[in-house]
């Protein structure tokens, strides 16, 4: 993704968010944009050409979904550390 935005090639950064929303889960995507799965998975196709607007609501969604992710890490750590103190 970031490759995409450093060359500023609007084609490659809609292949890219549409990678990682893949990558993701397109429902979640579609869920967290408000947008019907089929419609941003076509205007995340090769093929699209989505709207300004449609980028930066994946991409917000993205962000979102990252920072959901990076929690879970966070709160398994925390208990993997839990369960290896009382180990000892």
């Amino acid at each position: 993704m970031e490759a995409a935005l450093e060359q500023s090639d609007s084609a490659l950064i809609a292949h890219a968010l549409g990678t990682v929303a893949r990558v993701r889960g397109m429902t979640q995507i579609a869920r967290d944009t408000g947008m019907a799965r089929e419609v941003l998975s076509r205007a995340l196709s090769p093929e699209g050409n989505p709207s300004f607007g449609t980028v930066l609501r994946v991409m917000d969604a993205l962000e979102s979904t990252n920072k959901a992710v990076v929690g879970m890490h966070a709160l398994a750590a925390q208990h993997h550390a839990v369960i290896t103190s009382h180990k000892l």
